[in-house]
C-alpha cells in the first residue's frame, strides 16, 4: 500500500490534470497557458527543493525501521535475559527513542507534501483574479467567459495537481527501502532453485556413489582464505568433520551441499563437476538429494507433520507414511510426539520459530525433516549438539542400521559422536 497506492494515485491524477489542462487551454488560450505554467513550474520547483531532504528522510527511516525490528526481536526472544537485567529497560528507552525520531521524520513528511497546497493555491488564485481584472479593465469582450473558464479550472486542477505532487512525494519516501527489497531480492534469485522448481526432479536419477572434492578453496570477503585437503566419500560411509571453532566446517558442508560457491577447486558427484560448465542440472538434482540437519533447525508456524514434509498436504500415501514412521524412529521424535498425532496433522501445531520446544527438541525435528527429504545424502552441521549423550547414541546407532546405505557426513566436537564415524576428516 505505501507504494502501489501512491503510485495508482500518480497515474490517475496526471491523467485527470492532462485532460482539465487540455480544456482550460482550448477555452483560455494564452491565459489559461500562462496560469497553467505558473502551477507547473511551482511543483517542479519545490519539488526540486525537498528532492534531496526526501532522500535523506527516506535512508534514515529504513535504517529506523531496522534498528526497531532488532530492539523488538531482542526485547521478545531474550526475555530470560531481559529479566535478569537493565537490559530489557534498555530496549524499551531505545525502542521510545527510535519511534520519536520516526514521528518527527513523518511530521516533516507531512509538511513537505503539503507545503504546495498552502502555497500554489494562494497564489494561483490571485495569479487567476488578478487575469480577470486585466481583462475586464482592458475591456476584452470574452473577459467573463475566460475568467469563468480560469476560476473552474484552477479549481478542479489544484486538487489533482496536489494529489501528483503527494503521490510522487509518497513514492520517492519509498526508494530506498524499494531499491533494498529489489536488491535483496535479487541475490536471493537461485537459478538451482528455479530449475528445481520447473522440473520434476522426482523423476531424475539421483547420484548414488562418489562424492569428492579436488584443490578446494573458498575466500571470504573479509580476505579469511579456506582451503581444503582433497577427499572422498561413497555411500554408505559415515564420516566425521572434525577440527577447532572457525576451521571451516560449516562453510565446508555450505560448499559439498552447493549452496556456497568456491574461489576455486572444484566438488565432484559420480565424477561429475558441480560447478564446471553446464552443471546446473547436476548441482539441483544433487541438492534435491540431500537432507540437511543445521544445529538451529527454521521451524514454522505449522503442525509437526508440515516442518517434517515441507508441505501442507495431510494425507500420505503407504509408501510415504512407512518412510516418515522411520525417519521419526530414528530421529527419536516419537520420544516427545506419537506418529499417531503427527499425522493427524493440524492436531500438533508448532509456535513461531518453534518457541515452545527445546533446542533439542527442534534439532530432532530437523534430523526428522532431513531424513525425510533426502533421497541417499545426509550432511550434519553440528545438528545434535543439542541432545542429550544418551538420545544422541540412540540417533547414531538408527542412522547406522535404518540408513547404512546412506551416505552421512558430520561436523561435531562431542568424542561420543566423534568415535562413531567410519573414518573422520580432520578441518
Amino acid at each position: 500500500g505505501g507504494v502501489f497506492v501512491p503510485l495508482f494515485e500518480a497515474f490517475s491524477s496526471l491523467i485527470s490534470s492532462l485532460a482539465i489542462i487540455f480544456s482550460i487551454i482550448f477555452f483560455g488560450g494564452k491565459y489559461a497557458l500562462l496560469l497553467i505554467f505558473f502551477i507547473g513550474i511551482s511543483y517542479l520547483i519545490i519539488s526540486f527543493i525537498f528532492s534531496k531532504r526526501l532522500n535523506l528522510m527516506n535512508k534514515r527511516i529504513v535504517i529506523l525501521n531496522q534498528l526497531n525490528f532488532s530492539c523488538l526481536n531482542d526485547s521478545f526472544n531474550n526475555s530470560r535475559i531481559n529479566c535478569s537485567s537493565d537490559l530489557g529497560k534498555e530496549n524499551y528507552d531505545n525502542f521510545k527513542k527510535l519511534n520519536k525520531e520516526l514521528q518527527g521524520y513523518s511530521s516533516d513528511f507531512n509538511i513537505i507534501s503539503n507545503l504546495p497546497r498552502t502555497l500554489i493555491e494562494g497564489i494561483g488564485i490571485a495569479l487567476a483574479t488578478s487575469i480577470g481584472l486585466i481583462l475586464i479593465f482592458t475591456n476584452n469582450e470574452n473577459s467573463l467567459s475566460i475568467v469563468g473558464v480560469l476560476a473552474l479550472g484552477i479549481q478542479r486542477l489544484l486538487p489533482r495537481a496536489h494529489l501528483l505532487y503527494r503521490s510522487v512525494a509518497a513514492i520517492k519516501s519509498c526508494n530506498s527501502m524499494l531499491k533494498k527489497i529489489i536488491q535483496s531480492l535479487k541475490l536471493k534469485q537461485d537459478p538451482v532453485l528455479n530449475y528445481i522448481q520447473s522440473k520434476n526432479l522426482g523423476d531424475l536419477k539421483k547420484p548414488n556413489s562418489l562424492l569428492s572434492i579436488s584443490k578446494l578453496k573458498y575466500n571470504f570477503k573479509s580476505g579469511l582464505q579456506l582451503s581444503f585437503d582433497d577427499f572422498s566419500v561413497n555411500l554408505g560411509e559415515y564420516v566425521g568433520l572434525i577440527g577447532k571453532s572457525g576451521s571451516g566446517k560449516s562453510t565446508l558442508i555450505d560448499l559439498l551441499s552447493g549452496f556456497r560457491k568456491p574461489s576455486s577447486g572444484d566438488i565432484f558427484v559420480e565424477g561429475g563437476s558441480l560447478w564446471g560448465k553446464g552443471s546446473l542440472s547436476r548441482r539441483a538434482i544433487w541438492r534435491y538429494s540431500l537432507g540437511i540437519v543445521e544445529q538451529d533447525p527454521y521451524l514454522f508456524r505449522d503442525s509437526v507433520l508440515s516442518n517434517i514434509i515441507l508441505s501442507k498436504k495431510t494425507t500420505l500415501n503407504s509408501l510415504e507414511l512407512i518412510k516418515l514412521k522411520k525417519c521419526i524412529e530414528v530421529s527419536c521424535v516419537d520420544k516427545f510426539f506419537s506418529f499417531k498425532e503427527i499425522i493427524k496433522g493440524d492436531k500438533l501445531k508448532i509456535k513461531e520459530f518453534g518457541k515452545e520446544l527445546s533446542g533439542g527438541m527442534k534439532q530432532r525435528i530437523g534430523l526428522c525433516r532431513a531424513l525425510y527429504r533426502s533421497q541417499n545424502w545426509i550432511f550434519i552441521d553440528e545438528g545434535t549438539s543439542a541432545i542429550d549423550m544418551a538420545t544422541e547414541s540412540l540417533i547414531i546407532d538408527g542412522l547406522k542400521s535404518e540408513f547404512n546405505n546412506y551416505g552421512i557426513i558430520a561436523s561435531a566436537h562431542r568424542e561420543s559422536m566423534i568415535k562413531s564415524f567410519d573414518k573422520c576428516i580432520k578441518i
